[in-house]
């Protein structure tokens, strides 16, 4: 953040070795053993749990809060510039790498997106400044921003932005809308939200995920199990002319398989006994497939012994319960290895934090650590 032609304040600055400034918001996945360390030293073996997950997937947007106090004596406009940068190693790791012939981190680093605002100080007036995207896309991505930071961030604020590209003509709006509500547990209002999204052309297989989530949860498990097979086999023709194929998506084959045998067990008494022995048979064969795409899926060893009880196939039950124990995460690990590390590492437990504010630091000019670079 500059006034005039001083820096007044930043975040990410490097210090004398190459290092960024701990306290800045990085767009990482910070990764612990079970002993609460960081894992940097490319032991990925040794995972356990993520910290936190500041990665932006394909298609997806992040939101990121600063905070800052002006000094006083300001009377030209402030110039607020933001980049985003990246950098193959962290100082941690390349030190590591290097060992005794470490003298600072000075791989290069790449700009990925940059953008500057100029705001005014006082009675100043200035000129208009261009921004070259459409409104209900920047709307779009704030709300999506929002969204991600989880169930304890900004759903509020989400909903809000997400009815203004709603508001704007846009299917994304109402789409994005029926995401926010059905975590919030609205499961009307996510079921409204969700028909005029379909009538306004939203990606009918984005419409089919969250119609078989939405009527499971309402117990509608038939519509569930219809919008769930449909994704199974790829019934969008749309869909199959980009190349996709959702029959290789672990997670959903394991909701459809859930909901087959929830299905099933509605099937009480011995004149239903066939109908609910097919049902269970469906379960099993989509639980099945999910463990060809992915062997260590626990809910679905969970699942398959549950299928398999009701089948009477006791030996594949117990075998099924026994892949479960093995592959379920160890929640008193997570936790232990989450409070330790967050105890010993102040800025790490900040950046892990719902919705973590960063301040921008005024510049240390009698900080020989800190260095004026403007490539941080």
């Amino acid at each position: 953040m500059r006034a005039g032609g001083r820096i007044i304040a930043r975040s990410g600055a490097l210090d004398a070795e190459g290092a960024v400034d701990e306290w800045a918001w990085f767009g990482n996945a910070y990764l612990l053993d079970a002993e609460g360390n960081r894992i940097d030293r490319r032991n990925a073996q040794d995972i356990v749990v993520a910290l936190y997950d500041h990665q932006i997937p394909p298609g997806a947007a992040a939101v990121v809060h600063y905070s800052l106090a002006l000094p006083a004596d300001l009377d030209e406009p402030i110039q607020i510039e933001a980049a985003l940068r990246y950098r193959k190693f962290h100082s941690p790791f390349y030190r590591h790498v290097r060992g005794d012939d470490f003298a600072g981190n000075d791989l290069p680093i790449t700009t990925l997106a940059e953008d500057r605002l100029t705001l005014p100080i006082g009675d100043v007036i200035l000129p208009a400044q261009r921004i070259d995207l459409p409104d209900w896309e920047r709307w779009n991505d704030y709300g999506i921003g929002l969204l991600r930071e989880g169930k304890r961030g900004e759903s509020r604020q989400a909903e809000a932005a997400f009815r203004q590209v709603e508001s704007l003509g846009r299917a994304d709006g109402a789409l994005n809308l029926a995401r926010v509500l059905y975590r919030e547990g609205r499961l009307q209002e996510a079921a409204a939200a969700l028909q005029r999204a379909a009538a306004g052309a939203a990606p009918a297989w984005v419409t089919a995920w969250y119609t078989g989530l939405i009527a499971r949860d309402l117990g509608d498990l038939d519509t569930a199990i219809d919008a769930l097979e449909a994704l199974a086999e790829t019934r969008f023709n749309d869909a199959r002319r980009r190349g996709f194929d959702f029959s290789r998506d672990a997670r959903m084959l394991t909701v459809l398989g859930r909901s087959l045998y929830e299905r099933a067990r509605q099937e009480r008494g011995a004149p239903r006994r066939s109908a609910r022995v097919a049902l269970l048979q469906r379960a099993r064969q989509r639980l099945e497939q999910a463990l060809v795409i992915d062997p260590e899926r626990a809910a679905a060893h969970h699942n398959l012994s549950l299928v398999f009880n009701e089948l009477d196939d006791a030996e594949s039950a117990d075998r099924h319960r026994a892949l479960h124990e093995r592959y379920r995460g160890d929640d008193h690990a997570v936790e232990r290895a989450v409070t330790l590390h967050r105890s010993r590492n102040p800025a790490a437990d900040h950046a892990a934090e719902p919705v973590a504010i960063y301040a921008l630091r005024p510049m240390r000019t009698t900080d020989p650590q800190w260095v004026a670079n403007d490539s941080e």
